[in-house]
């Protein structure tokens, strides 16, 4: 059984400038902290795509395979992190960001839903799960400050 989490974030920004700044990987040096490099077909993820992320998390390099699942322009992506590759070896990883018009901009909702492989994975698994949970927060958060300061010197 995996265990998930979901974390809720208000946006001082509209629904179509918080959808491009997570879509467009270009962006993501900008905002997503420890970020080394993205190598990415485009640069403008989409469903059916894969790219691989390269940072520091946890105080290690990980290297992580992501599959976009699903893509609906402007409302919700899916990413899954998952198989023998990357960090998660065996394990998966999905993440689920939908996005809704809000009184102040946009609200943008992730759930998580994290599956280990191997028995002594599983009995860390609410752990593990709770610092991955913990690290997407704190990217959330740095996200939501760099399109809000974009959108401040837009004007």
């Amino acid at each position: 059984m995996p265990a998930t989490f979901e974390h809720h974030l208000a946006i001082a920004a509209d629904p179509a400038r918080v959808w491009r700044a997570l879509v467009d990987t270009r962006d993501w040096p900008c905002w997503l902290p420890g970020l080394i490099a993205v190598d990415a077909a485009v640069p403008v993820i989409a469903a059916g795509a894969t790219f691989r992320e390269t940072r520091e998390l946890f105080g290690r390099t990980a290297v992580e395979e992501f599959e976009v699942v699903e893509c609906v322009d402007g409302e919700r992506l899916h990413l899954r992190i998952g198989g023998a590759a990357g960090h998660e070896r065996g394990g998966r990883v999905d993440l689920v960001y939908a996005l809704a018009p809000a009184a102040a901009g946009t609200e943008l909702r992730v759930r998580g839903e994290f599956e280990v492989a191997g028995a002594l994975a599983r009995l860390f698994r609410a752990l593990t799960a709770a610092l991955f949970a913990g690290a997407v927060r704190r990217d959330l958060a740095a996200f939501a400050a760099w399109v809000e300061a974009a959108v401040d010197q837009d004007g």
